[in-house]
């Protein structure tokens, strides 16, 4: 499977749409009728894992009903969400892409938002914790077009992370605004581990000699958002 984000066609700016075959690229081109409406689209990108726990702090400032996580983050890691941020999330119609967490340095995660619906669903393992061997044939530039270093096979951490990454599309009101997009961004940086906890993590994850590293982060970054793994 891929977990490429660059599909082929225009990308969709239905912010209604479910269909996640869509691709919901951001695009600097918009129709009259999207910028008359004030919906814009801006994708969020990072390197680095989020917390768990703080990362249930931010969706549970958004508008989500449905698929919303259940337990609150613990007093010592939860974000202390801003009204104005609040205020901004409740602006935001859509949003979809690739996400990491730090209670796994193999599962690639697939966020999916639309209205008051939210799933984080299992794509299986990045690529890069797979053998070059069992890759594609056809398809290794389509899956190194993702990958921080496609001229490195190191699994160090400190040299590359691979495809593991946070690629988030979002959509919504405001957010053509620049200032409304810095703010989504801004919080979700307070998602990601600190410099501290990246160092712990990348430590778990390259020092466990007993093949036990999924197990180790998933007990020292515990995950409550519920997550389901999908097959195609």
């Amino acid at each position: 499977h891929s977990h490429s984000s660059n599909a082929a066609g225009d990308a969709c700016v239905d912010p209604n749409c479910t269909d996640d075959s869509h691709d919901h690229s951001h695009s600097h081109s918009h129709s009259t009728s999207t910028d008359q409406l004030g919906i814009g689209s801006f994708v969020y990108t990072a390197r680095r894992p989020f917390h768990p726990d703080r990362l249930v702090s931010f969706l549970r400032s958004m508008p989500i009903k449905v698929g919303a996580p259940t337990q609150a983050a613990t007093a010592a890691t939860e974000l202390d969400i801003s009204q104005t941020v609040q205020d901004t999330m409740a602006c935001v119609l859509r949003s979809k892409g690739f996400a990491w967490c730090a209670n796994s340095a193999s599962t690639a995660l697939y966020w999916s938002h639309a209205g008051k619906t939210y799933e984080m669903n299992s794509l299986g393992r990045w690529w890069v914790t797979l053998p070059r061997n069992q890759w594609p044939e056809d398809a290794v530039d389509y899956v190194l077009s993702d990958f921080d270093d496609s001229t490195t096979t190191s699994t160090d951490l400190n040299v590359s992370v691979g495809d593991r990454r946070q690629e988030i599309v979002f959509i919504g009101k405001t957010l053509a605004d620049a200032k409304s997009q810095d703010l989504i961004c801004k919080t979700l940086d307070q998602c990601l581990l600190n410099d501290e906890e990246w160092e712990e993590y990348k430590s778990l994850v390259m020092s466990s000699e007993d093949g036990h590293e999924e197990a180790k982060l998933a007990e020292r970054f515990p995950n409550t958002i519920g997550t389901r793994m999908v097959s195609y």
